[in-house]
């Protein structure tokens, strides 16, 4: 820890109103070459551990003289803090439920696809934003009963107008639907443990296989992405390991959005689509288990319609299937035979 504080260094600002950030080595940054720093921000004479690595790790709040910014050492405990630059006030509100995470730009534009940014101020609230490419939220901080508060979301990129949300929005206008199935999917059902296959082949040449059957979208409306490229479209999840198969229509260039159909229960046949972890790992004599986990199963069951009386597809949640995981440790297994490795078994 010693040698960690002297390592760390920055310069004294003059006027200790003005944020600084500073780099911090971290264990992590010593012992591994891809370890990252961490960053501190220092203002008013106190220091905020863990703030953004993105640009200036803080925003300024419009027409007041406060800056905003998220900080923590853990993604399990993040807090915002707002400070007055005039006063030195200092206001830290918990980050709950909001997927608010501060990374702000350096030149914030909400035509940008990926995106944090204070919207305004009013009333001793601060409006701020998240947004990626098929996710847009809108929540609100209360500095005076230091809570956060999600009011709205869309989870489909483009649905989201700002113009709209700034209106006065009629009782009861939105949304609306139409031609919407009902009922969970009438076929086997997955779990959160997903499903597993053991292939005669090495982890080596599993992951080229994998690579090989999924990469330029050559599975019909599947896109292939490792984890950190599929966290910053999917700000609710945090995943760490294997490759992610999504069928989003925004990361897929247009595909429909579904890469499958499934029988509801009520007797319709409607398009699925899914969000697929594959992962991978050495057993035994050559032999290579792979599992494909759904993280997240909905069906276009209808449509809907936006504030402007525009319709759109309507989507679901549902229960993951079965079939969909299986549909895709086949599509492995004939790459394998293609790439002339051995086969596989259940």
């Amino acid at each position: 820890m010693v040698v960690l504080a002297a390592l760390s260094s920055y310069s004294q600002p003059k006027n200790e109103s003005q944020p600084q950030t500073v780099l911090v080595p971290t264990v992590d940054s010593f012992i591994n070459i891809h370890g990252s720093e961490r960053r501190d921000l220092k203002i008013c004479g106190k220091r905020f551990k863990g703030v953004s690595m993105a640009d200036l790790g803080y925003s300024g709040v419009p027409n007041t003289h406060m800056i905003l910014f998220v900080y923590g050492e853990s993604e399990q405990a993040r807090t915002i803090g707002v400070v007055d630059t005039n006063t030195c006030a200092v206001t830290e509100v918990p980050l709950t439920q909001s997927s608010f995470v501060g990374d702000f730009p350096l030149n914030p534009s909400p035509s940008k696809q990926i995106l944090d940014y204070v919207e305004k101020f009013e009333s001793n609230r601060v409006f701020v934003v998240h947004k990626s490419f098929d996710f847009f939220e809108r929540s609100i901080i209360d500095l005076d009963r230091k809570t956060i508060k999600v009011v709205y979301v869309d989870s489909e990129e483009g649905r989201a107008s700002l113009a709209w949300m700034n209106a006065s929005p009629k009782a009861n206008s939105f949304p609306q639907t139409r031609n919407v199935e009902g009922g969970d999917p009438a076929v086997p059902l997955s779990d959160a443990n997903g499903t597993r296959r053991v292939f005669h082949a090495t982890a080596l040449q599993l992951g080229e296989a994998i690579t090989n059957a999924f990469s330029g979208a050559r599975y019909p409306g599947l896109m292939l992405f490792t984890a950190n490229q599929f966290n910053l479209f999917s700000p609710k999840t945090k995943i760490t390991n294997g490759l992610i198969l999504t069928s989003r229509s925004s990361l897929n260039l247009g595909v429909h959005g579904a890469f499958t159909t499934v029988l509801l229960s009520s007797g319709k046949e409607v398009p699925y689509k899914a969000d697929l972890q594959i992962l991978w790992g050495s057993a035994d004599r050559g032999q290579t288990t792979v599992t494909v986990r759904t993280l997240s199963a909905e069906v276009i069951d209808g449509q809907q319609a936006d504030s402007a009386g525009h319709w759109s597809e309507h989507y679901r949640n549902v229960p993951p299937v079965r079939c969909a995981e299986e549909n895709v440790l086949t599509a492995i297994a004939k790459q394998l035979s293609s790439d002339n490795y051995s086969g596989s078994r259940p």
